[in-house]
């Protein structure tokens, strides 16, 4: 139940409560001592028997009890009865009112409540044993044990007709109404089914260009992701700035709810919510001031561990560097003299080069040109025979 008690069946026993302090447990009711599988929904204890006056699925006193002399009631009946799932359907019926029950002679079988008694609604056939299920929409997906033996098989059966008319499939095979799922390996045999723990997986990723230029700003990007089966909310992402004395802090690009903000070096990101599967892209403007490596520091989700994930090992991303060179400084232009050509006269000139402040190569582009000219942009060799006399700068 909750790490300290614990419910459970013990053949010629019944039903047992058992805390940390007394692991013999409380017999909670004389009746029935055969019990098969134990279940609490809606903070009610229910069991299943096959003897008795308790053959099928019973209530056992009222909510979670913890004394013996429990009074045991039962609330549908099941010739072999073993795993069951109870659902909330109808709003006005108060608590649960729907139960599928695993029955290991005549197959899953379904029931609805009107607030008064527990009504059959048909089954699907076949020999199972484990059950479980959750709503999907106005359906119900099942998933089942079919056969005990090694090599048997998980089958998904849904129910898509409403909670108090008769299952899909009703008096079909689960081999025809289902959908097979999985089969034990070789020597090995499928017991009981449930679903694994819903919980959100966090994680973040951080990227920023491989090189950029001296007081251009530049974005880091942390891509934060939910990985799991679950939503998250209140979801926290920390990012360690470059050191004041590289890069100037400027803003946040805030996404997903989150709201950023920054205090002495770290960004903080607070207030994010992300659903099973989702994403969403944060990013953090800075302006370097110095020339070289360019180091952030790490990005963290959740660095406080207030949320509860499936794995608590992939919240952070690693540093990065961006190369940062010089300011693009514009070209220095040379000292051009005027040029001279005679019409009908062949001419050639070369262009001095331009010197580039950071040594990056240039590319050139001539024109104007008087006609009959024409220019070579990567020799930078002006050539031809002027047609008419013209004058150009």
């Amino acid at each position: 139940m909750d790490g300290r008690n614990s419910y459970d069946k013990y053949a010629g026993w019944g039903t047992l409560h058992n805390t940390w302090r007394n692991r013999r447990g409380v017999q909670l009711s004389s009746a029935p001592t055969n019990t098969r599988i134990v279940g609490i929904y809606t903070n009610q204890l229910y069991v299943s028997s096959s003897t008795g006056s308790f053959t099928g699925v019973s209530s056992i006193g009222t909510g979670l009890p913890t004394t013996t002399g429990q009074t045991t009631t039962l609330q549908a009946g099941a010739s072999n009865a073993y795993a069951f799932v109870f659902f909330d359907r109808d709003p006005a019926v108060a608590g649960v009112d729907l139960l599928y029950i695993a029955d290991q002679t005549n197959g899953i079988l379904k029931y609805s409540y009107n607030g008064t008694v527990w009504t059959a609604r048909g089954s699907v056939t076949g020999g199972v044993t484990g059950l479980t299920g959750a709503v999907n929409g106005d359906a119900v997906d099942l998933y089942t044990t079919l056969g005990t033996n090694a090599g048997n098989t998980i089958y998904k059966v849904t129910d898509v007709a409403v909670y108090n008319a008769t299952i899909t499939g009703a008096t079909t095979a689960i081999t025809a109404a289902g959908t097979l799922v999985a089969t034990a390996p070789a020597n090995t045999a499928f017991r009981g089914i449930a679903f694994a723990p819903i919980s959100p997986d966090l994680t973040i990723g951080l990227s920023a260009p491989t090189s950029a230029t001296l007081n251009q700003p530049i974005n880091y990007s942390l891509v934060v992701s939910n990985k799991g089966n679950s939503s998250a909310s209140g979801i926290a992402v920390q990012f360690a700035l470059p050191a004041s004395a590289s890069a100037t802090y400027n803003s946040t690009g805030d996404a997903g709810g989150f709201t950023g903000s920054e205090s002495g070096g770290i960004v903080t990101f607070s207030g994010g919510a992300l659903a099973a599967g989702a994403s969403t892209t944060l990013t953090v403007n800075v302006t370097p001031t110095v020339t070289g490596a360019l180091m952030s520091g790490t990005a963290l989700v959740d660095p406080s561990n207030t949320i509860a994930e499936n794995n608590e090992t992939n919240n952070s991303a690693a540093a990065v560097t961006t190369a940062i060179g010089s300011d693009n400084l514009p070209p220095i232009a040379p000292s051009i003299a005027n040029q001279v050509a005679t019409v009908g006269t062949a001419f050639s000139f070369t262009v001095p080069a331009f010197t580039d402040p950071e040594s990056q190569t240039l590319s050139y582009a001539i024109t104007g040109l008087s006609n009959g000219l024409s220019a070579d942009n990567i020799t930078r060799i002006i050539s031809g025979t002027l047609r008419q006399r013209a004058y150009r700068q």
